[in-house]
């Protein structure tokens, strides 16, 4: 399977978190409908959960969509416990939550989609 472009309206941003040994990371790549690279971001975080650096990784990735002007933002993970978070924002780590609840309200609109490992 291959990436697929978003609408033309939206941008889409795959992201993916991950720890090996006791090292965190995350990182994502924004791209069009053209599929034009806009912007990429990633950072080691040091000694973290997937889970909290996954939802570290939404967070800079909407961040950086407010940043740009960007509104409608599509976008992509492979650990499918994060989405919840969208519906259930009690779930963001408490060290996380206040980034969480000040990046909600920037305006961007959202869709996110699971993906398989593979894809993203």
């Amino acid at each position: 399977m291959s990436w697929k472009p978003p609408t033309s309206l939206w941008l889409k941003v795959n992201m993916d978190g991950s720890v090996v040994g006791s090292h965190a990371a995350y990182g994502g790549i924004f791209r069009d409908h053209l599929d034009t690279f806009l912007e990429a971001f990633s950072c080691n975080i040091g000694s973290a959960s997937v889970f909290d650096s996954e939802v570290l990784c939404y967070i800079l990735a909407l961040e950086y969509a407010a940043h740009n002007g960007w509104s409608n933002v599509w976008l992509e993970s492979d650990l499918t416990s994060v989405l919840i978070i969208f519906k259930n924002d009690a779930l963001v780590p408490i060290s996380l939550r206040n980034r969480w609840h000040n990046v909600i309200h920037f305006g961007v609109q959202i869709i996110f989609l699971h993906i398989f490992r593979e894809d993203n």
